[in-house]
Order: C-alpha cells, then structure tokens, then sequence
C-alpha cells in the first residue's frame, strides 16, 4: 500500500515538473488562476439574495366576486404578509375592485412570501393567498382575487326572503299575542 502511494506521489512531482517547465503547462496555469479569479465575482453575482431583493413597493390588488361570479361592492379587504405580519386594507368598489393602501414597502415584503387576501362582505369571511414571485418584484404588482365558495345571504335572495318571512311570522304572532292579551283585561 505504501508503495502505492509513494508511486503515485512519484507520477505527480513528475507531472507537476513537466507542467511547470512547459508552454502548455504554464498556459493551463494561466487558465486555471483565470478561471478562479472569474468565478468569484460570477458567484456572488449569481446569488439570488442579490438578484431578486426587491427594490420598490408593492401593490396588492384584484377583485372580489360572489358564488355566481358577480363582483361585490363594498367588500373589506386586509392583505397580510404572513412572514413579516404586515398589512394593508381597502375596500372594493362599483365593479368589485380593491387596491390595498399603503403600498407594502420593499422592507414588508420578499420574494416567495404568501400573501394572504382575506375579504369580508355582510360579517362572511372569504380569503385567498399567492406567493410573491420575480414578476410580481418587476412590475410591482400583484393580483390576487377573492371568489366566494359559497352562497352570501342577501335580503334578495330566497334564503333573504325566507329569513325575512321567519322575521315578519314572528312579529305578526307577537303583535297578535299582546292585541289578545290586552283584550282578555
């Protein structure tokens, strides 16, 4: 075994001196330095915490529709970062569109962080999330929507009116109750 490694040892220094003295090898020295020198600042330059930091703000908007794909008017909408727990708000319009205010900061944000929109219409929470991506960090947008999985209760729609119903049933017995009761003294 010894013998072994002092031959390879050997083959080396005999390489190693070969290299040396020789145009080639002085020329594939050259290019191996070269080529170290070259990718330390292609390595830092590759880092991708320095390529995608973001450099401006971000603004979070979209729509917010009902279960038949309507958009909603007057819905709340909170846009939080769930890393950095930092939010923004708006409120959605005739045509059910909301810009969230103030803008994040590039400090509030970063790229793959999950952006939650939740929105809130009548007390009934819906809410959506997207991940931050580079074109999103480019463009400073991003567009997240907010669709409704289930049917809002509304006084114009059948459940409104059966709740309505119950509402007037109520009243009607009551009223009747106090007129008889007041009847009977």
């Amino acid at each position: 075994m010894r013998r072994q490694g002092q031959e390879m040892i050997d083959r080396f220094r005999s390489l190693r001196f070969r290299l040396r003295g020789s145009l080639s090898g002085k020329v594939l020295i050259g290019v191996l330095i070269g080529s170290i020198v070259l990718m330390i600042p292609l390595a830092v330059l590759s880092n991708p915490a320095h390529i995608l930091a973001p450099t401006g703000p971000l603004t979070v908007w979209g729509y917010v529709y009902d279960f038949d794909g309507q958009p909603i008017v007057g819905a709340n909408v909170v846009v939080t970062d769930q890393r950095t727990s930092v939010t923004s708000s708006g409120t959605t319009n005739a045509i059910g569109l909301y810009q969230a205010l103030p803008e994040f900061a590039s400090s509030d944000y970063d790229i793959d962080d999950i952006m939650e929109v939740v929105s809130t219409y009548n007390t009934n929470p819906q809410s959506n999330t997207t991940k931050v991506t580079q074109d999103m960090i480019d463009s400073g947008l991003a567009q997240v929507d907010v669709h409704y999985t289930y049917e809002i209760p509304e006084f114009g729609s059948m459940l409104g009116y059966a709740i309505a119903s119950i509402l007037i049933g109520m009243v009607a017995v009551v009223a009747l109750g106090t007129r008889k009761a007041r009847k009977g003294r």
